[in-house]
């Protein structure tokens, strides 16, 4: 048997094979949408031009970044079509949003014509909020009700006091790292969540609240000087954050790193007041004419 032949079946959520599959489709998007932008179809947003970014993907969560032009936009449109046709994965316009800064009448009306829904900062993306700016107390509210969440489900109530420290050090700290990893976590946010971890342990829930027995300092000490080895927070999460550091001092051919020493890091006068200051806030990946996500 040879020459062509139409496939049938498809493969099953879950199948090994799907993500390999799934990741090959993905890479001819990339090259396809990278080929209209070398070709002068789609123009780079102009924050993003100097590198060459022109979308983040993960998984099936892209993002892409173009001058705020209904001639760009165009492109994209064109390419996504392309795309579908070819691989039967069709864009979702219902999870698809357009956001844009900077642009004329003309230039709005004529991109409202391709029918994306326009949204507005912040957004969640890859479970974090995505702003120009550092986070308020407010925004912080996705971590706490996560952290809330494990803290009252059923199972949770029958716990042992050796149970429910085990789940402070294991399950909670892990649901905080990816957040402390990208943010400097604001005081009352880590106030609040050490006093859900205080009010489980003493009391064995967070609806009840009992004296604690020993200070929450005491209980962060290590085993040898008589704690209980919780993580410090504050430390723990300036810790994380001086990695973003650590990074800007390696070849480790990160994006980020490209992306502050193109737009913050010009000279040496102005590296020592960045790397002294703003390093740890949330510094601003999407700003400019326009990008759809």
């Amino acid at each position: 048997m040879n020459g062509f032949f139409r496939s049938k079946r498809g493969l099953r959520k879950g199948d090994p094979l799907f993500p390999y599959l799934f990741v090959l489709a993905m890479e001819v998007f990339s090259k396809l949408l990278h080929s209209w932008y070398d070709y002068g179809y789609i123009f780079y947003h102009p924050k993003t031009e100097e590198l060459a970014i022109s979308h983040l993907m993960f998984a099936d969560d892209v993002m892409i970044f173009f001058y705020g032009g209904s001639s760009s936009l165009h492109g994209i449109n064109d390419t996504l079509d392309d795309f579908g046709g070819w691989s039967s994965l069709v864009m979702n316009r219902g999870k698809t949003e357009l956001f844009l800064a900077g642009v004329n009448e003309t230039e709005s009306f004529a991109i409202t014509q391709y029918g994306f829904p326009q949204g507005s900062l912040p957004i969640r993306y890859l479970g974090l909020p995505l702003m120009s700016r550092k986070l308020k107390l407010i925004e912080y509210a996705p971590l706490v009700e996560k952290v809330k969440k494990r803290f009252t489900m059923w199972d949770v109530k029958s716990l042992s006091f050796a149970g429910r420290l085990q789940l402070i050090v294991s399950v909670i700290t892990g649901t905080m790292v990816f957040w402390m990893s990208t943010f400097k976590l604001s005081r009352g946010c880590i106030r609040e969540i050490k006093s859900l971890c205080s009010r489980l342990l003493w009391s064995g829930g967070i609806e009840n609240y009992h004296k604690a027995k020993v200070s929450w300092s005491k209980v962060c000490l290590p085993k040898s000087e008589g704690g209980l080895c919780i993580r410090r927070f504050t430390e723990w999460n300036t810790a994380l954050n001086l990695k973003l550091i650590w990074l800007l001092f390696t070849a480790s051919g990160s994006l980020w790193v490209a992306w502050q020493k193109s737009h913050y890091l010009h000279n040496s006068a102005s590296n020592f007041s960045f790397l002294s200051s703003g390093v740890l806030q949330n510094q601003p990946m999407t700003r400019g004419n326009g990008n759809v996500s």
